[in-house]
């Protein structure tokens, strides 16, 4: 195979995020892996952080085309900018600057769930299995269209009422099914990492850049759906940082209330 997949990477970064010198550590050693793959012929990174000391180093990386935004554009707009920048291939790689090619390393991982998508063609969207950090804990990310009800207990209970209702957090994070050793289809993959046919994401105009953090890729995901599958793939691995930002900050909360509401206006409430 020739090279066919076009890259977008969001960045934001500031004085006051936790843990800044190893994100950046894992953004360059991603951009490096994915460079050197074949597979590869364009990265794009959409800087969405106020100074671009932070990122702006890696614009020398092969295959790498950077830009600094003027402003944080969130995380839909930036990816869409990519549109601008990046030639059209069949394949386009939406990822995070957080993600780690471990012990399968990007030639691996992509060549395969692209071998996959070549021999089923109504696959548009395809995404591997995603766990913590030099671990084998599942992020379990493949889940069900968003309801009220399941927002409302991952965003504001407490973990004994999260445990009182495990098996209705479970059923929404399909893993009775999921996570195993074969494919299944999802209706909402993680943005995080969305190996997508450009062709359809064309045909979307990409992400719904109204959303400015959380449920744009449910919403993706589901506007995919209409046209083919959308699967989740656990026979390659990734890992990922994945801080879980709106657990942990008000406004992040905020922006994930307003997305949800914007979600339900779009798609319907649905409340459990």
């Amino acid at each position: 195979m020739n090279a066919q997949i076009s890259v977008s990477i969001v960045t934001f970064y500031t004085e006051r995020t936790a843990k800044l010198i190893k994100k950046i550590n894992v953004l360059k050693n991603l951009l490096i892996e994915l460079s050197e793959n074949y597979l590869v012929q364009n990265i794009f990174i959409s800087d969405n952080s106020l100074d671009s000391k932070f990122v702006a180093q890696f614009k020398s990386i092969p295959k790498v085309i950077y830009v600094h935004n003027k402003s944080n554009y969130g995380y839909a707009k930036g990816h869409n900018i990519s549109r601008d920048y990046l030639k059209y291939l069949k394949y386009h790689l939406i990822i995070n600057p957080d993600i780690i090619f471990a012990k399968q390393t990007s030639e691996n991982v992509l060549s395969r769930l692209i071998s996959f998508m070549e021999k089923d063609t109504d696959v548009h969207m395809i995404q591997p299995l995603i766990c913590d950090e030099g671990s084998e804990k599942i992020q379990y990310l493949c889940k069900r269209n968003p309801t009220l009800f399941i927002q409302f207990l991952r965003g504001f209970s407490n973990p004994k009422i999260l445990n009182f209702f495990k098996k209705y957090n479970h059923w929404y994070e399909m893993r009775e099914s999921a996570y195993k050793n074969k494919p299944v289809e999802s209706t909402y993959l993680s943005g995080s990492f969305m190996l997508c046919r450009r062709k359809y994401l064309d045909i979307n105009n990409w992400m719904d850049s109204r959303y400015f953090m959380y449920l744009e890729d449910a919403d993706l995901t589901r506007s995919f759906n209409k046209f083919g599958k959308c699967i989740h793939y656990p026979l390659v691995k990734v890992e990922h940082l994945w801080e879980k930002g709106s657990k942990k900050y008000l406004f992040l909360k905020i922006h994930a209330i307003r997305s949800f509401i914007f979600y339900s206006l779009k798609w319907g409430l649905k409340i459990i």
